[in-house]
Formats: C-alpha cells, structure tokens, sequence
C-alpha cells in the first residue's frame, strides 16, 4: 500500500504554472486534487482523502518581514481569514487595466480597493491583533458582459500595484489565451 504523502502533487507544479511554453508564477489558484482510488473502491468506501491547495501571493514591506512570517507560522489557515484578492465586477473591458480614467470611479473601499491590509487571525479564542501587514497580489477583473454574454469575463490579474511595480503590459493574445481556458 502506497503513502498517500507519495501521491501529492509537487507544490512547485501548484505555485508555477505552464502556459504557451513559459513558466508563469500562480498569484491566485486553488486545486482540489484526489489519490488514484484502488480497483473496486467506491466513492465511500477505501481510505478516501481530498487535498486541497490554495495559493495566494502577497507582498509584505521589508522592514515587517520577520515579524509577518513569525506571526504566521505554525498557523492553520482554514477559515479563509488571510486578506484575499478583490473582486472587480464592473463594465471595463480587460485591456483598460490599468490606465483607463473610469476606473478611477472604482478606485475606494466600496468597490474593494484593498491596498495594503493587516491580517487578523478571526478565530474563537484568538486575539485581534494584528499579525503584520500585507498586500494581496492578484484580483480578479469580472464583468457579465453589456449586451452580449458571450463578452463577459472572469480572470485572475495582478493587482495594480505589481502591475505597475514591474511595468507589465496587458496583451490581448494572453487575455484570449486565459479566457479560453476558463471556458
């Protein structure tokens, strides 16, 4: 009988992704992923276990480095109560990320600007105080499209600031390219 520990996926195929023959660092992903079942093991019977991987990308400013990563090891992160990337729902098109001026008209706490967050451990018995600062690296950009569905879009995009940070550019050939393998 195998281990399952055997049978995990390699963490560095969950944090790097492969597309269009680069290697492409995960931000935001999550992946369920099951053992090979035995021959004549059903759903419900056998040693049946899920594992369930969640990656989230965050920066954290130097001087708090040491202090955010004491904080937080050893820390069960179930619960979801780590910052997580803001969900956009407007009627931008993708390729006026970032520089369009009505996204501006976005740009506050109540459409989820989330800039730089404190992290809380909201859990029974754990104290409010904040464990460090950080800042989410991705969000993602979803519009149910104006007239057509068939134009709306959910991705997963680096958030402005690393955006900006590593003058990346939007190109729509990677835009079409993700879309397509969400559908």
């Amino acid at each position: 009988m195998g281990s399952f520990k055997n049978d995990l996926i390699d963490s560095k195929e969950v944090i790097l992704n492969h597309f269009q023959n680069e290697d492409w660092l995960s931000l935001d992903r999550h992946i369920e992923f099951e053992p090979n079942k035995k021959l004549g093991d059903g759903d419900h019977s056998g040693s049946y276990q899920r594992v369930w991987y969640m990656i989230n990308a965050y920066l954290v400013k130097n001087e708090d480095f040491d202090l955010v990563v004491s904080n937080i090891q050893n820390k069960n992160f179930m619960g979801r109560w780590m910052p997580e990337s803001v969900e956009r729902y407007n009627d931008i098109f993708n390729l006026e990320y970032y520089w369009s001026p009505l996204l501006e008209i976005y740009d506050n706490e109540y459409y989820g600007n989330s800039g730089w967050q404190n992290i809380y451990e909201r859990r029974v018995g754990s104290d409010e105080d904040s464990l460090g600062e950080v800042y989410v690296c991705s969000e993602s950009h979803i519009s149910e499209g104006i007239k057509n569905r068939d134009l709306g879009y959910n991705i997963s995009a680096p958030a402005r600031l690393l955006f900006e940070t590593l003058s990346l550019k939007m190109i729509s050939s990677l835009v079409h390219g993700l879309i397509s393998m969400m559908n």
